[in-house]
């Protein structure tokens, strides 16, 4: 009889404790993978632009900077498109300007934000 009723403690105390960890995988362990997904996910893309800005930088000459824009946003999306990660093609765009200005003012600092699109040498 005490072994039976030992039997069912232990269970109540198993079952509690599996719902316990249920709890905490649930409200801290999944928030934190989502949150390190978004943060590596947002690496990955700026990784992927930067590299297509400064091979469109290398590729190119400076008269020729519609290819490189085209050659840059071609990349990117290709890129974008082998980790499974969809943005929109204005965003890709804009994220593609960013990154040209973050270059460039890095280089020489030439960037002053005046300069459209169809001046910039870059």
């Amino acid at each position: 009889m005490n072994e039976l009723v030992m039997n069912l403690d232990l269970t109540q105390i198993v079952v509690a404790l599996i719902g316990l960890l249920g709890i905490i995988i649930t409200s801290v362990v999944v928030p934190m993978i989502k949150a390190n997904t978004s943060v590596k996910t947002q690496a990955i893309i700026t990784n992927i632009i930067k590299t297509a800005v400064y091979a469109a930088q290398q590729i190119y000459t400076p008269e020729q900077w519609r290819e490189k824009k085209e050659f840059a946003m071609e990349q990117v999306l290709k890129g974008l498109e082998q980790y499974g990660i969809a943005l929109d093609t204005e965003s890709v765009s804009d994220a593609i300007e960013a990154a040209l200005k973050e270059i460039k003012t890095a280089i020489d600092g030439s960037w002053d934000g005046s300069q459209s699109d169809e001046t910039v040498e870059a």
